[in-house]
């Protein structure tokens, strides 16, 4: 299955000249296939019929976590190079125009996915606990 064929990257990098219904009923698509796609990767994770490692390279699974959790549509900070944070005014010396808050409903996403994943991790490190 190919998820991202060129009509699909132009739409995700904000460059399709499509109409703003194709577009998005595009995302729309982009958002189900990439559903099933992570469901079939998760398959294979859990299959004892191929080695994960052959699969998931670990720098790429660290890649993409990062990306999760630093969700560029919720939160475009590529051209900021300020100081980010949670807070909801800027430290102590900071100037205003300098400091960028983490929305809260990326705050509260960070917070579930942290979880879950530190949920499996305690997991794999302790066995007896089940989850």
């Amino acid at each position: 299955m190919v998820i991202l064929t060129e009509n699909r990257r132009d739409v995700l990098d904000g460059e399709s000249d499509w109409s703003e219904d194709a577009i998005i009923n595009e995302k729309s698509r982009i958002r189900s296939k990439s559903r099933t796609a992570l469901g079939e990767l998760i398959e294979i994770a859990q299959s004892d019929q191929i080695e994960n490692r052959s699969v998931f390279d670990p720098e790429k699974v660290g890649t993409l976590l990062y990306w999760i959790l630093n969700d560029p549509a919720m939160f475009p900070v590529a051209d900021h190079g300020g100081l980010i944070g949670t807070d909801d005014e800027p430290p102590e010396g900071v100037p205003e125009d300098a400091y960028l808050k983490v929305p809260e409903s990326l705050q509260q996403y960070r917070q579930s996915v942290h979880s879950e994943a530190a949920q499996e991790l305690l997991r794999i490190d302790h066995p007896e606990r089940g989850r």
